[in-house]
């Protein structure tokens, strides 16, 4: 049996690429996609529970729980961007918004759409702008009174404060398996060796490309101001990371190949 494994979907992130893979690694009846959980009315909770009681995957695209805590014996996996990347993506992902989506949402939805096909600077120039350029700390807030913080360090702008910044960076520091966009293959290896379980005989990260054209030096620096948090806390996962000696593919494969058989 596999870990019971929590996926960490930060958007932009190769994370529809990761969960097609990873909701694959348990079966439909023991897996809990919060985006589902959250929206079907369930007044007594019983079900969701349930729900997350038995299930062996769980996919948390908001940052919800504290899931070690919450059930225990939790996997956490996390795979994170470079923030102005990251950024530049969802700018270009709401730009792409068509009319039906942003009619079902509501104006304010409308109006980001708009502003953002005026280009990438007049987005960033957007009030909230910088929520979505750290989405990475919004994600790792599990909520208030944290998240409160966080949006307001966003506002603020400048050196975050050390009350927000550390919280953050200890909840990343304890996700048992973090990769990066820009060593996809890798992570990928160690997500597999993690679990035990055969690697996929295909998977290629989605949409993940760097700009398509040089940003220009007046951009980059307003995004960066924009994701200062997650400037942060991307740096510091890579310090750490750069810290652990690395382990070659093969090894990862081997792992993974022993961990595989050993189940059967």
């Amino acid at each position: 049996m596999l870990p019971r494994v929590v996926f960490h979907h930060v958007h932009k992130c190769a994370g529809t690429t990761l969960l097609k893979f990873l909701a694959g690694t348990a079966p439909p009846e023991r897996s809990a996609f919060l985006e589902t959980l959250i929206a079907t009315p369930d007044p007594d909770g019983v079900d969701r529970v349930a729900a997350l009681s038995r299930a062996e995957f769980i996919h948390d695209p908001f940052g919800v729980h504290d899931w070690k805590a919450l059930l225990g014996d939790a996997v956490d996996v996390i795979f994170l961007r470079d923030p102005v990347e990251r950024l530049w993506s969802e700018w270009r992902m709401i730009a792409r918004w068509d009319d039906a989506l942003v009619d079902a949402r509501g104006a304010r939805y409308r109006r980001l759409r708009d502003v953002a096909r005026e280009g990438f600077a007049p987005f960033l120039s957007l009030p909230g702008a910088a929520a979505f350029g750290n989405a990475l700390a919004c994600h790792l807030a599990l909520g208030e009174p944290l998240l409160g913080a966080v949006h307001a360090a966003c506002l603020a702008g400048g050196t975050p404060p050390a009350d927000v910044l550390g919280p953050l960076d200890a909840r990343l520091a304890a996700i048992d398996l973090v990769g990066f966009v820009d060593a996809f293959d890798d992570g990928l290896l160690a997500l597999v060796a993690l679990l035990g379980c055969p690697p996929p005989e295909r998977v290629q990260a989605h949409n993940v490309h760097a700009a398509a054209a040089p940003l220009s030096a007046a951009e980059r620096a307003l995004a960066e101001t924009c994701t200062v948090l997650d400037r942060c806390l991307v740096d510091a996962a890579r310090r750490r990371a750069a810290a652990v000696p690395r382990v070659e593919a093969d090894a990862l494969r081997r792992r993974a190949a022993e961990a595989s058989l050993a189940r059967v």
